[in-house]
């Protein structure tokens, strides 16, 4: 019964009106809207057209925004918002603030506001538009960047590119290195981080090479050096000195006899033919075999003089090219004697 009462006292509490005729959950949910339109009370302003512009930043792609005044407020301000390509951002309250857009040279629309927080604040203004800062090209390898070692095949050098420098605002479409600061730039097979094998096409011992990042704007500056031994590979065999051959009387009718006394330096692989011309080079004939000795050719006229020279070089497929007959370092010739033939 008692607790009957007490529930009794407190339901009449809750029940009975106030002198306006409001019950106490009433008044206490009419405080609370109170509170709350307290806690977001005040309004924000709006960006009006004289109060910013917009105009083409330094950099590729950016944009830069200038306040000039501020709208007035009286709800609490932290940033300024601005709207790109339908997504908000935040930046600091400032005079001016740079964007960075995602098309370096083209034209790029933005809205400005004031705000509370990213997902707060007052009405957007109206966009305007800039274009955005042009590409330029790609900013130069620093060593950190790459790596530089000996190649895995002869006249080849490994390349390992560790990270790739800014684009310059534009897609990056070659990597390239130069050997010894000097001639032709190579391009690597990609253009991503990753280990390539280069050519350094007749380059042998010790040797340096530098990189650059190539985009639609241009090529990039060049890195500093690194230095790097190339594995040699074979040369084209040297001419024959006058002391190593000669050219004189054959001993059958008709004949002339050329002798190789010596063979000349190989250029690193070894000599698989011995060649000899009697047209100044316009067409060259192998001898038997590919070392010294003494070589008969016949079919000549007797008593007529014949001017041969000759060459050491390969089979048509041979890694060693043939010297060329127009070198300017052509073989001593020598003059069958008068009589050609016995």
């Amino acid at each position: 019964a008692a607790q009957a009462t007490a529930d009794g006292k407190a339901d009449a509490v809750h029940d009975h009106p106030a002198a306006d005729g409001t019950t106490l959950e009433e008044r206490l949910a009419e405080l609370q809207a109170q509170i709350n339109a307290l806690a977001g009370a005040g309004t924000w302003g709006t960006f009006l057209d004289p109060m910013w512009s917009i105009a083409t930043g330094s950099g590729p792609g950016e944009v830069v925004v200038s306040i000039s005044s501020f709208p007035l407020s009286t709800r609490e301000v932290n940033s300024i918002g601005y709207l790109m390509d339908g997504i908000g951002y935040s930046a600091p309250i400032a005079a001016s603030f740079t964007i960075q857009t995602n098309t370096p040279g083209a034209s790029e629309s933005i809205a400005i506001r004031v705000e509370q927080s990213t997902a707060i604040g007052g009405e957007w203004s109206e966009p305007k538009s800039a274009t955005a800062g042009a590409a330029v090209a790609p900013s130069a390898f620093v060593d950190a960047d790459w790596d530089l070692t000996p190649g895995s095949g002869t006249a080849m050098a490994t390349v390992e590119i560790l990270s790739i420098p800014y684009n310059g605002g534009a897609a990056i479409s070659a990597i390239e290195i130069q050997y010894n600061s000097t001639g032709s730039w190579i391009a690597l097979s990609g253009v991503v981080p990753g280990t390539y094998n280069v050519a350094a096409t007749g380059i042998s011992g010790a040797a340096t090479g530098r990189l650059r990042a190539v985009n639609a704007v241009g090529n990039g500056a060049a890195s500093p050096t690194k230095a790097v031994t190339i594995p040699g590979g074979a040369t084209a065999p040297a001419m024959f000195g006058t002391n190593q051959w000669a050219l004189g009387q054959g001993t059958l009718p008709g004949s002339v006899a050329f002798t190789i006394n010596a063979l000349p330096g190989d250029g690193g692989s070894a000599i698989t033919a011995l060649q000899y011309t009697f047209d100044a080079g316009v067409s060259w004939t192998a001898f038997s075999a590919a070392t010294t000795g003494t070589y008969q050719i016949t079919g000549f006229t007797a008593g007529q003089s014949r001017t041969g020279r000759v060459r050491a070089g390969p089979p048509r497929q041979s890694i060693i090219p043939s010297r060329p007959p127009t070198s300017t370092a052509t073989p001593s010739s020598r003059t069958c004697p008068t009589a050609c033939s016995r």
